[in-house]
C-alpha cells in the first residue's frame, strides 16, 4: 500500500488480516474525542506562540492575512498588478516560498480575469491559482483578439435558435457571453497547457486564433444538443408533473446541480460533453416509469436510495471544503462519477464513458481530502 494515506492503507491492512471488510469511511475524524486530535502551534520568528489549535484549516484561515501581508511586502511589484491588457510582465514561476511563523509558506502566482482586463496576484493554493490563471490568460487573449471575437459573436451558428431554448435558464446575453468564453477556452486549451511564460503565450496565440471558428462551430453544436435535450425533458416533466413525484423531485434536484446559471463555464469540458447523455438518461427514466411494469417503481426507488448515499456524502464533503476554500480535484472527479453511477442505474442503455460501481466509488472516495 505504498503511497496511500494512513486512512486508506489501514482499512486495507485490517481487511486482509480479519474476517470483516473495513473501509475508509469507518474511520470518521468527526467521531474522535478532541484530545485525540493532533495539536498545532504557529510561532513567529522569535519563537513566540501566535496560535494554538487542533483545527488546522481554521488556524490557516486565521493566519492567512498575515501570510498574505508577508508575501505582499516581498513581492508587491512583481506579482500585484492591475489593468493588464498584454503580457508585459516577467514569466511566472509555479510557486514562491517564504519562511514565516517558523514554517515554509507557499503562494502561487497567477493571472486573474478582472472583467475588462486582467490582473496579477499571488493565490494561496495551487488549485485556485491554476483555475484563476487559466481564466486570466483567456481574458488576456480575448482583449488582444477582440476584433476577431466580436466578428465571431456576430456569426455564432444558429444562435437565435439556441437562445430560444436557453430561456428556461437565463437571458440570451448571458448565453452569448458564456458561449464566447467557452469557445476561446477551447481554442486556447483544447490540446495545450496554460502558458506561464511570455514566449509560450506568444507562440500559441496564432494557433489559437486560427482555430476560433472551428471551436465556435463545435461548441455551438454541443450547446444546442444540451439545450434540445433539456427542452424535451422539460416538456415530459410538465406532462407528468403529477406522476412519479419522488422520481420527479429527484430529477429536479439533479438538474439544479447539472444546469445552474453559467453551467457552460462550471463543468469541465470533458464532462460537459456528456450532458446530452445525462439529460437523455433523465428522460428515459421517466419514460420507463410511465410504461409501468412489475416492480419498476420499487427498482427506481432502490436505485434512488443507492445514489443518495453517495450524493449526500459528496455534498457534505463539498460544503466542508468550501468552508476552508479547499479545491480538491479528487472530489470533483467523485462528483462526475456519481453522475455516471446514475446513468448505470437508471439508463444503462445509453452507455458509459467510465466503468462504475460501488467499489469504484469507494476507491475514489478514499482519495478525497477530508
Amino acid at each position: 500500500d505504498s503511497g496511500l494515506s494512513l486512512k486508506a492503507a489501514l482499512p486495507n491492512f485490517l481487511s486482509r488480516h480479519g474476517a470483516v471488510e473495513i473501509r475508509g469511511e469507518h474511520f470518521s475524524d468527526d467521531e474522535l474525542a478532541p484530545f485525540l486530535r493532533m495539536a498545532f502551534r504557529a510561532v513567529d520568528d522569535s519563537g513566540k506562540v501566535l496560535l494554538f489549535s487542533r483545527d488546522l484549516p481554521a488556524m490557516q484561515r486565521k493566519l492567512a492575512p498575515q501570510a498574505a501581508d508577508t508575501f505582499a511586502g516581498i513581492y508587491q511589484r512583481e506579482y500585484h498588478r492591475d489593468h493588464l491588457r498584454a503580457w508585459d510582465f516577467p514569466d511566472l514561476p509555479q510557486e514562491l516560498t517564504v519562511q514565516r511563523f517558523g514554517m515554509t509558506i507557499t503562494a502561487y502566482p497567477a493571472l486573474v480575469d478582472a472583467g475588462d482586463d486582467a490582473a496579477l496576484r499571488l493565490l494561496p493554493s495551487r488549485e485556485a491559482a491554476a483555475a484563476s490563471h487559466r481564466a486570466g490568460v483567456r481574458r488576456l487573449f480575448a482583449i488582444e483578439q477582440r476584433r476577431e471575437i466580436k466578428a465571431l459573436a456576430a456569426e455564432l451558428p444558429e444562435f437565435g435558435k439556441i437562445a430560444l431554448k436557453y430561456w428556461l435558464l437565463g437571458p440570451s446575453s448571458e448565453l452569448r457571453a458564456d458561449l464566447l468564453t467557452l469557445i476561446v477556452d477551447r481554442a486556447l486549451y483544447a490540446d495545450a497547457a496554460v502558458p506561464r511564460t511570455r514566449g509560450a503565450y506568444e507562440a500559441h496565440k496564432p494557433i489559437a486564433l486560427g482555430r476560433l471558428r472551428v471551436a465556435g462551430e463545435a461548441v455551438a453544436a454541443l450547446v444546442n444538443d444540451i439545450l434540445q435535450q433539456n427542452l424535451q425533458l422539460a416538456l415530459l416533466r410538465e406532462d407528468q408533473r403529477n406522476a412519479f413525484s419522488l422520481a420527479a423531485t429527484d430529477i429536479h434536484d439533479q438538474l439544479v446541480f447539472l444546469l445552474p446559471r453559467h453551467f457552460l463555464l462550471h463543468a469541465p469540458f470533458e464532462w460537459l460533453q456528456q450532458f446530452p447523455r445525462y439529460l437523455a438518461g433523465m428522460r428515459l427514466r421517466l419514460e420507463k416509469l410511465a410504461k409501468g411494469g412489475a416492480g419498476l417503481v420499487d427498482r427506481d426507488m432502490d436505485a434512488m436510495g443507492r445514489v443518495s448515499v453517495w450524493w449526500n456524502q459528496y455534498l457534505a464533503r463539498r460544503e466542508r471544503h468550501h468552508a476552508v476554500a479547499l479545491q480538491d480535484p479528487e472530489l470533483e472527479q467523485m462528483r462526475w462519477m456519481i453522475e455516471e453511477y446514475r446513468m448505470a442505474l437508471f439508463a444503462q442503455e445509453l452507455g458509459a464513458v467510465i466503468q462504475i460501481s460501488d467499489r469504484r466509488l469507494e476507491k475514489q472516495w478514499e482519495k478525497v481530502r477530508p
